[in-house]
Formats: structure tokens, C-alpha cells, sequence
């Protein structure tokens, strides 16, 4: 439907579905008082230097919402805008190869199939450098859903 300038308007269906589309999506959050608690431990972490920290928790309780929240709090002005890369690992291969090449296509980069698992891990590297390079803090936040699936020789 148009309106008199020309502009789109759009139907009361459509604005429905967009509705639900968006409310049902994972950027969806309610920031509740768990997932306020959770960003401020976060923060407190990264103001102390620690390179790494696990948040964990039963099943179904907003720990994946929590990330969301936290990606978008961490990359607006007010906390200095830094890079967030949030890896999910629904579909975790078991080799070196596929391991580096799932967090090359998380950090937004495409992987060349010909390569191999070394050079895919350097270039997640150089990635990463670059990336943190470009940020006044030189920091980068890599969040990792499902790490539980991770196998023994991922940490080697």
C-alpha cells in the first residue's frame, strides 16, 4: 500500500509477522535481572584482563539470550565499541581442519575448501590480530555457544 508521498505502508498482517519473526529470533532479549548480573561479571572480567571465562548453567535458562544481550552491549559506543564474534557449535566436526574453518566462517570470512587446517588456523589468527588492531582497546570478544561440544583434542 502507498501513501500519498509515495512511501510504503505497510499491511497490519505484515507488521505481524515481523513481529513474531523478530520476537522469535535470538536477537529478541528481555534483559532480565540474570542476564544484567551475567554482562556486568562479563565487564568485570574484561576491566581485570582475563582472557577467558565460562558461563554455564542447566539447560533452557537464557544462556544463548545472554550472549545476544552481551554481543550487543559490548559493541555499542558506550562500551567502546569492541568486536564480538559469537561461534555457535551446532554442527562441530571432529577435525583440526573443520574446527578453524567453522570459527573463520563465525568471524564472517569465507574458507577456502583447497586449504589446509594450518593455514585455515593462521589465517583465523591474522584475522583476529587485525581485527583487535583496528579497536583503541585492541581487544576482541569471542563467545562461544555449545563449547560443552567440543572433543579433548580441541584444547591441544
Amino acid at each position: 500500500m502507498k501513501h500519498n508521498y509515495g512511501i510504503d505502508i505497510m499491511t497490519a498482517e505484515q507488521i505481524s509477522e515481523m513481529t513474531i519473526r523478530y520476537i522469535t529470533s535470538p536477537y529478541f532479549v528481555i534483559p532480565t535481572k540474570g542476564i544484567l548480573d551475567t554482562e556486568s561479571k562479563i565487564k568485570m572480567w574484561m576491566t581485570l584482563g582475563a582472557c577467558g571465562g565460562i558461563v554455564y548453567g542447566r539447560p533452557r535458562i537464557g544462556k544463548t539470550r545472554c550472549i545476544y544481550h552481551l554481543a550487543d552491549t559490548l559493541k555499542s559506543d558506550t562500551c567502546g565499541n569492541i568486536p564480538v564474534i559469537i561461534w555457535n557449535l551446532t554442527d562441530h566436526a571432529e577435525t583440526e581442519k573443520n574446527f578453524y574453518s567453522s570459527l573463520l566462517m563465525a568471524m564472517g570470512f569465507e574458507c577456502p575448501k583447497s586449504s589446509t587446517a594450518l593455514i585455515i588456523k593462521e589465517r583465523v589468527i591474522n584475522a583476529l590480530i587485525a581485527i583487535a588492531c583496528e579497536t583503541p582497546l585492541r581487544r576482541v570478544v569471542l563467545l562461544i555457544d555449545e563449547a560443552w561440544k567440543f572433543y579433548e583434542k580441541d584444547f591441544a
